[in-house]
């Protein structure tokens, strides 16, 4: 579930990142949008916040 540390927020963002890889940029959004209300951290509980990177990669999209 959604929780502070490792979660559905980093699978989201991990996901969309490949998604976008892939020429996926519209399922990759809403992965990174879902990414960016997380309160999910990367690789371990103490990791970086997900939600800053997800932010930044929505607007690099700059899809409607």
């Amino acid at each position: 579930g959604e929780r502070a540390g490792v979660g559905e927020g980093t699978v989201a963002y991990y996901l969309a990142r490949a998604l976008e890889a892939k020429g996926d940029e519209k399922t990759a959004r809403e992965l990174f949008e879902r990414a960016a209300r997380s309160p999910s951290t990367a690789f371990a509980d103490w990791g970086p916040d997900i939600a800053p990177a997800a932010a930044d990669h929505v607007r690099d999209l700059g899809l409607p």
